[in-house]
């Protein structure tokens, strides 16, 4: 007999994700220094690249992590915790994704998700109106990142801003430890399908999106937790 076995600490996640990023940014630094000074690197550079990893501390208990639209990642204590995710997702769509209903070969040439509407009023339904006009759509996109205290999980929020034919913003949410199939599919090739539902119609809808360092991390939290996570034990 078995359990599934919950100990995936949101703690673990913010962690991770707070050294992961200052890796990244020590190593930048590192990489430049080597590519300026014909592969000599001097104690002072080193150190400010350690410095990166140096500013790390550990994630309070009941904290959360969030980053993004061109900010690092930053822990909020727990009381500052609830006003962050709301904040966060305020205004957000979330989405499924429809690897169950494709077959693997839209794993690899791009994300596949689904936007379900009740109406096409709904937030959402702006997407269908792109769609349909015909013209190309000019917008800006960008990543966001926060970590779900109590339940240990990494949300991930595709920020879009079109511009034309009309200025609307539009929010999507993605559950990492869910959609990673998606999201790696997206951060190879920039590319995403959301199909949108209304009704018992379907309708496809492409937007794109760039690469994201805070993306590629979580990415790479979630691939090492599910790694070391015993998921079910003998009783």
């Amino acid at each position: 007999m078995g359990y599934v076995d919950e100990r995936r600490g949101a703690e673990r996640y913010g962690e991770l994700l707070l050294l992961l990023e200052g890796a990244e940014a020590a190593r930048g630094i590192l990489e430049g220094a080597l590519e300026d000074a014909d592969d000599y690197v001097t104690a002072d550079e080193a150190q400010a690249a350690l410095a990166a990893l140096g500013s790390i501390r550990r994630l309070p208990s009941g904290g959360t992590v969030v980053g993004g639209r061109g900010r690092p990642l930053e822990a909020r204590r727990a009381e500052a915790a609830d006003k962050a995710l709301q904040e966060f997702r305020a205004g957000a769509l979330t989405v499924d994704y429809s690897g169950e209903e494709r077959d693997d070969l839209d794993r690899i040439v791009g994300a596949q998700v689904v936007v379900e509407l009740e109406d096409l009023a709904d937030p959402g339904g702006e997407l269908l109106q792109f769609s349909a006009a015909g013209v190309l759509s000019n917008y800006h996109a960008e990543w966001g990142i926060a970590t779900l205290p109590g339940c240990g999980g990494v949300l991930a929020r595709l920020d879009l801003e079109f511009r034309t034919p009309r200025r609307f913003s539009l929010r999507l949410i993605f559950d990492v430890a869910l959609h990673q199939w998606a999201l790696r599919a997206l951060e190879l090739t920039g590319r995403c399908t959301v199909n949108v539902r209304v009704g018992g119609e379907e309708r496809r809808v492409r937007v794109r999106a760039p690469r994201s360092a805070q993306l590629t991390t979580a990415l790479t939290v979630v691939r090492m937790l599910d790694l070391e996570t015993t998921l079910f034990e003998l009783v």
